[in-house]
C-alpha cells in the first residue's frame, strides 16, 4: 500500500492516489491498483482482508464526491 501521482498530476503535485499492490508469498508482484479522483488527496491508512479474500481499503479522500470508482 502506498501512494502515486496518477491521474495525469505532474510529480511533485499535493494531490495523491492509493496504490495497493498484492504480492505473492515469495514477494514477487501479482498486481496492483490505483484508485482516487483528480485534484484531492487520496490516502489509505490499512488493509481489511475479508473471509472471501477480498480486500477493502480503509481510507480517507478530500473529494466531495459521492462515490469513488476504481
Amino acid at each position: 500500500m502506498g501512494h502515486t501521482n496518477s491521474f495525469g498530476q505532474e510529480a511533485g503535485s499535493p494531490y495523491s492516489d492509493v496504490y495497493i499492490a498484492r504480492l505473492a508469498s515469495d514477494g514477487s508482484y501479482l498486481w496492483g491498483k490505483s484508485i482516487g479522483t483528480e485534484n484531492t488527496i487520496d490516502e489509505a491508512f490499512d488493509i481489511i482482508e475479508t473471509q472471501d479474500s477480498s480486500l477493502w481499503p480503509r481510507a480517507a479522500t478530500s473529494s466531495r464526491a459521492r462515490s469513488i470508482r476504481s
